[in-house]
């Protein structure tokens, strides 16, 4: 009886992962294909003479009252500068986060058939860490200035449980948070 038991429950474990393979194999066969766009690299990269053209292309991160004198202190200013050096010495590379963002837009349009992928855009917030994903319907803002990890000298004034959450592999896990908060029902508190 003993060796029918386990026979059982070995049977039923394996099905249960030749139907998760299945649907695993689905998931990756959706076509979703991202390009990171990395504002930050453009913003603080690019000479002061040509803010204009950055505006021209990134017209929502710069509201029309704002003197442009305000973008080239924020340009020049050494804290601000380091804290693009600090992303840059963390996120030169982004490969890994683009792929995990691919895979996480394909598992949310295999769910939900109507998800269009937004343009995903990297900021720096400094430090804003309560705003560190900004979900639109055409637009997820990423400020990977709260991602550098959680002993960073830049978190040092954040309760450590707030900021264990800091480092790279919660980008996903923010991201794929913000969607759920969007696609499924939320009851209202009473």
């Amino acid at each position: 009886m003993k060796n029918w038991l386990s026979l059982f429950s070995l049977l039923v474990v394996l099905s249960s992962c030749d139907k998760k393979n299945k649907i695993e194999k689905e998931v990756e066969e959706i076509p979703v294909t991202i390009n990171v766009e990395r504002f930050d690299k453009i913003f603080y990269e690019s000479p002061v003479e040509n803010l204009q053209n950055v505006k021209q292309k990134y017209p929502y991160f710069f509201p029309a009252q704002t003197p442009d004198s305000v973008w080239v202190n924020k340009i020049k200013n050494p804290l601000n500068r380091e804290l693009y050096s600090e992303v840059q010495k963390k996120y030169s590379n982004f490969e890994k986060v683009n792929s995990d963002l691919e895979s996480l837009f394909q598992h949310i349009k295999f769910y939900f058939p109507e998800f269009k992928s937004p343009r995903v855009i990297t900021t720096t917030s400094f430090v804003d860490y309560r705003n560190r994903i900004i979900v639109t319907d055409t637009i997820t803002l990423i400020s990977i200035d709260t991602y550098l990890g959680s002993d960073h000298e830049f978190y040092q004034g954040i309760q450590k449980y707030i900021r264990q959450d800091f480092n790279k592999d919660h980008i996903v896990v923010d991201l794929a948070s913000e969607y759920a908060k969007k696609y499924i029902f939320q009851e209202q508190n009473k």
